[in-house]
């Protein structure tokens, strides 16, 4: 649909005239679908489902000049996803819809000295596990890996995907966050927000040795809303060598106050190489002490990316994923689909 159609009849549906807005803004996003069989010992499916590495959404954005070299600036993003990746059991019916879910919602003050952001959006920890360089995330990343079957449960226990492996990165939340100029090839964040909880990051894209480099490090402070933990931290690193291979690793911790419990974290390291439009990647992922006490969970997987064009990716990957108790049967993971971007 063409853009400028789009904006009318959203607008349109809010009983907002266009003529009343003071911001300058556009709307974007994409569709994100893919078919995916799992088998986890005990039974398989062909499910039709929104892929959670970057689910469905549409997004608008917007800024004004407001003088002396400053900005005022919106930020407005919703899912609208159908039957979400992460939220589909093996032989679950139809529903794990997450409509309009809110991902960002929030304002902000930007100039030289940086940027403020108010509402809901990223803390400053969240994306600091994503350094890839790759281009393979969209179907192998270790952040989302099990995302893409996180509520499918290993055969013969309870236990999910999604609680046996975490990635420990940040997450979207209400607060305040500070982002600083760029310092050379870094950038640090740092967000405030209910109840005593903090998190900061640091950022940093620059070329180095004839390649490219993409480095991240965030913490998070709980500041007691969490039960059972105090902080958690993660960190990333990739690089990508001038003839299209690339070496991706990262590691994240979380530090349990529960008397007894083990501080669970998890490292993984990625292989990929590009060539024209395709691009293809494997990897290994270990966590230890997430599931349970002395448990270590590994995965693997392959993956492959055609871009088509900017706005259009093709994607095929393959993920296996094995629980460290008696008794417990592998998940494996199959997945293709595509990504168009509006």
């Amino acid at each position: 649909m063409n853009k400028k159609i789009l904006a009318v009849a959203i607008a349109s549906a809010v009983a907002v005239p266009m003529a009343a807005q003071a911001v300058e803004y556009k709307i974007s996003g994409h569709v994100n679908r893919m078919i995916r069989f799992a088998d986890n010992g005990s039974g398989s499916d062909v499910q039709h489902v929104d892929n959670e590495a970057s689910r469905t959404r549409f997004r608008i954005q917007g800024s004004e000049d407001i003088g002396n070299g400053m900005k005022a600036g919106i930020y407005l993003e919703t899912s609208v996803a159908s039957n979400d990746a992460t939220n589909l059991n093996i032989k679950s019916s139809d529903g794990g819809d997450i409509a309009f879910d809110i991902r960002h919602s929030a304002l902000f003050f930007s100039g030289n000295w940086g940027k403020v952001t108010m509402g809901h959006t990223s803390d400053a920890q969240d994306g600091t596990s994503f350094a890839d360089l790759s281009n393979t995330w969209l179907v192998n990343e270790w952040a989302t890996n099990f995302d893409h079957g996180g509520s499918i449960n290993f055969g013969g226990t309870a236990t999910t995907l999604g609680s046996a492996f975490s990635s420990f990165d940040g997450g979207r939340r209400d607060g305040i966050r500070y982002d600083s100029p760029a310092l050379g090839p870094v950038t640090v964040a740092v967000s405030i927000h209910n109840n005593s909880r903090w998190s900061i990051g640091a950022f940093s894209s620059t070329s180095l040795g004839g390649g490219e480099l993409s480095a991240n490090l965030g913490y998070t402070d709980f500041g007691g809303t969490s039960a059972t933990a105090d902080d958690k931290w993660s960190g990333s690193l990739s690089y990508l060598f001038s003839q299209g291979t690339s070496i991706t690793g990262g590691y994240g911790q979380q530090d349990n106050s529960t008397a007894g419990s083990a501080d669970p974290d998890m490292y993984y390291v990625k292989l990929g190489h590009q060539w024209g439009s395709h691009a293809v990647s494997v990897h290994y992922g270990e966590s230890h002490d997430l599931s349970a006490r002395g448990e270590d969970n590994q995965m693997w997987g392959l993956g492959w990316v055609y871009t088509m064009r900017k706005d259009i990716e093709i994607y095929a990957g393959y993920n296996n994923f094995e629980l460290d108790r008696a008794g417990a049967q592998d998940v494996d993971i199959f997945v293709v689909g595509s990504r168009v971007k509006f």
